[in-house]
């Protein structure tokens, strides 16, 4: 029984620096996904914000890529998600939840074609509403 017990806590180990490389992995793939972003001249900053937050979208039309740097964001309401929004024609278009958690603090989003602003909304639902229940910072595209 001491010789399974020792095994069992072994393969914990083992799990768990295997999940720690996977971690790891995933920082640096979405580090460097960032930084050829913002070092590209056609990248375009949208600055979101409300009363006290700030927080920014990074926007390539040329690349077609949208990221989001996730660390710039307040901690959501009790019970609350956030979803990324792109206005689309005056009208909300889901970019998905936001992963508070995201490796690097980068989250790679949809690229919303003739987006003219992007948003955050604080959301009940773990995967998001279709229209935005509460919007908690905003900014111009443009």
């Amino acid at each position: 029984e001491q010789q399974m017990a020792e095994n069992q806590a072994q393969m914990a180990a083992m799990t768990s620096r295997l999940n720690d490389c996977d971690t790891q992995t995933k920082v640096l793939e979405n580090t460097r996904q960032a930084v050829a972003m913002l070092r590209d001249p056609d990248t375009r900053a949208v600055r979101m914000s409300n009363d006290k937050d700030f927080a920014y979208v990074y926007h390539n039309a040329v690349r077609g890529e949208t990221g989001l740097d996730v660390s710039g964001l307040p901690v959501p309401p009790a019970g609350k998600h956030f979803q990324a929004w792109a206005i689309v024609d005056g009208k909300p278009v889901s970019l998905g939840m936001v992963d508070l958690q995201s490796a690097g603090g980068w989250q790679t989003m949809p690229f919303p074609q003739n987006a003219t602003a992007f948003a955050i909304s604080a959301e009940d639902n773990p995967q998001g509403n279709a229209t935005p229940t509460q919007v908690v910072m905003i900014g111009n595209a443009g």
